[in-house]
């Protein structure tokens, strides 16, 4: 017994000791960074006076808009981040959380001392999660899940993933809408022929010009784009609902059951359950998905009607067993609360399962909680955090991609690659990817002192979440040495996994390091194998293999050659020649390949010979005397 006392004594004093040195080391640190500042005589603020102002009385929130400004050079600010870390921190010291969060980011920067200021980046983003910043919460969650930068912890980041998970389900419950907003990745816009923007606006130009001509799926979509904001489109209630009620006029089910939709949740005409209910057993009339969902819904809940656990059960199952997931999410939800039917976990798991596996994002939620307690499944903290995560980067946090595709566009790949860094480290995988192209590719100027290592971190971090380009670049990167020492053994590695997810370019490779053992064992039959798998995923790689297996069986008979004459010198016979194992070539590929390069050679040499006949035989041109050459 005195023993453990002594023991947790001893804890004690090293835990008050640590958190006295990340003090410290802070105090440290930021001295060092003032000192800096006075020699390098930084220039303050020199704009928008009423922000300046604001911020010289101490107010928190402006200060904190002040170190915005200067970091993303907006508000009349030219872009400086030594002043921005100034302001964040002037601004932390009283409290702001998402100044907190923002030196978190800073400090992620080698410009600011990375990789040495990673603790007291993580101690910032904590301060700043404990403020019920979101962002913060996401960049522990995604920390805490991955290993980067801190120990795996899945329990630490099921905390942050199911808070931020939980709300957007609430706001999702409340406004019965949620915009998906989709990220671009650079590397294929960049090499596309046309920007996605100019897709979208096609696609609405389309659908705009066939409602004008009263299709009705056209007026549907139209009012679904104007209802989510989504395909370049502002969002619009009014204008959803002028084009959901010119469907109805037509006697279409889908524009009768969201006119309901539009008058329960009150969006472009005052709410009236009344209504709402009205459209929707009109529209239930001819068996719509949506309408008998709702209509249950109206029930489940009593809105607008007595609560009626029967009655909501037999329009919700109505609408379920025709694969409707929001119907299925709330046939789950009475089984698991027991609603008008006996309490059945297993059963809600069931429904959410169905719903969750064609996207109804609420479903996702209940799955996933029930994973992390273990309900009626096996716990996994793994697979739930998974979902989690899943469900928050569906979040509001996408829409910044929109914002920093603009910044892209207008040619700021400073302020791009800003945002992208940070969405890299809340966990988004497109961001990763865009973070570490666009330092790859140079686009950022003056180029970030640490541009090849943030790169291949930024890389590694999407291969590690199973993105199979990422895996390859990184294999890449290893293989030729870029940024990083050449590996063959960690190429192989990368381009084993960028293998299982389908990369034809990756599964080449690896057929190409088997044949000359580099990183992996030399074993011509298995790079025959890899070279084989390559046209299946990719059939326009078919020339590039055919001369590759080509080669290979040249190298095949060259090594049985040489095999062949060490046996000789040592006195032993041809029987060991071995040319008679079968490695599955195509012969007829064989020989097509061996005759057109001979046919090449040939054409060379005739080309040649005849250019050197004219040069000889006729040195001076046609029609001209020879001159004398006395």
């Amino acid at each position: 017994y005195q023993r453990r006392v002594r023991d947790s004594c001893c804890t004690s004093r090293l835990s008050s000791l640590f958190f006295v040195l990340i003090f410290i080391m802070k105090q440290y640190f930021l001295f060092s960074f003032y000192l800096h500042l006075l020699f390098l005589n930084v220039i303050m603020v020199h704009s928008n006076p009423e922000l300046k102002e604001a911020a010289e009385s101490g107010h928190p929130e402006a200060i904190f808009q002040l170190g915005e400004a200067y970091e993303l050079g907006k508000e009349g600010f030219e872009r400086n981040l030594t002043a921005a870390f100034i302001h964040y921190n002037s601004s932390a010291a009283h409290g702001h959380a998402g100044a907190q969060r923002n030196l978190g980011f800073l400090l992620l920067l080698k410009e600011f001392g990375y990789p040495k200021t990673r603790p007291l980046s993580l101690l910032h983003f904590t301060f700043a999660a404990v403020g019920k910043d979101l962002i913060a919460s996401q960049v522990l969650g995604y920390k805490y899940f991955s290993g980067k930068g801190v120990p795996k912890a899945c329990e630490k980041a099921a905390q942050h993933y199911k808070f931020l998970a939980g709300k957007i389900v609430e706001e999702l419950k409340r406004t019965g809408i949620l915009t998906i907003h989709e990220a671009t990745k650079l590397p294929d816009a960049h090499d596309a022929t046309r920007d996605k923007s100019s897709d979208e606006e096609d696609v609405v130009n389309f659908y705009r010009y066939s409602a004008n001509s009263g299709d009705v799926n056209a007026l549907n979509t139209m009012a679904t784009f104007y209802l989510q904001g989504s395909y370049g489109l502002t969002q619009d209630f009014e204008k959803a609902f002028s084009f959901f009620s010119k469907a109805a006029e037509l006697n279409d089910p889908t524009g009768i059951s969201h006119l309901g939709f539009m008058y329960a949740k009150g969006y472009g005409v005052k709410q009236d359950n009344a209504t709402a209910l009205k459209y929707f057993r009109k529209a239930a009339e001819q068996d719509n998905l949506h309408a008998l969902n709702h209509l249950g819904y109206m029930y489940l809940y009593g809105y607008g009607v007595d609560q009626n656990f029967k009655t909501a059960l037999e329009y919700l199952k109505k609408s379920a067993e025709k694969g409707y997931p929001e119907a299925q999410m709330h046939i789950g939800t009475m089984h698991y609360h027991g609603w008008g039917v006996k309490a059945d976990q297993s059963l809600a798991l069931q429904y959410f399962q169905l719903a969750a596996h064609q996207g109804n994002l609420i479903a996702v939620y209940n799955l996933a909680s029930m994973q992390l307690a273990g309900l009626a499944t096996k716990a996994s903290c793994t697979s739930a955090v998974a979902l989690f995560k899943k469900l928050v980067e569906k979040g509001p946090m996408a829409k910044h991609f929109q914002e920093v595709q603009k910044l892209f566009n207008q040619g700021d790949g400073e302020g791009a690659l800003m945002i992208y860094s940070k969405l890299a480290e809340m966990g988004f995988e497109t961001a990763q990817i865009n973070a570490a192209w666009l330092l790859e590719k140079n686009f950022v100027q003056p180029a970030p002192i640490d541009r090849l290592e943030r790169s291949l971190r930024y890389f590694m971090a999407a291969a590690d979440q199973g993105n199979a380009d990422a895996q390859l670049k990184v294999g890449d990167l290893y293989y030729y040495g870029r940024g990083v020492a050449t590996n063959y053994e960690k190429a192989a590695a990368y381009y084993t996994l960028a293998h299982e997810g389908n990369s034809a370019q990756a599964t080449f490779n690896l057929g190409y390091m088997h044949e000359h053992g580099l990183g992996l064992p030399s074993d011509l039959f298995l790079a025959k194998r890899y070279y084989d798998q390559t046209v299946d995923l990719s059939p326009e790689a078919y020339l590039a293999v055919i001369f590759a297996l080509n080669k290979l069986l040249v190298h095949f008979i060259f090594d049985k050659l040489q095999v062949t004459s060490i046996n000789l010198l040592m006195g032993e016979g041809l029987s060991d020649l071995g040319l008679g194992v079968d490695l599955g070539y195509d012969v007829h590929n064989a020989l097509l390949v061996v005759l057109s390069t001979a046919l090449i050679i040939a054409l060379g040499w005739r080309t040649g010979h005849l250019r050197f006949l004219q040069n000889n035989i006729h040195p001076n041109p046609p029609n001209q005397p020879v001159q004398n050459q006395n």
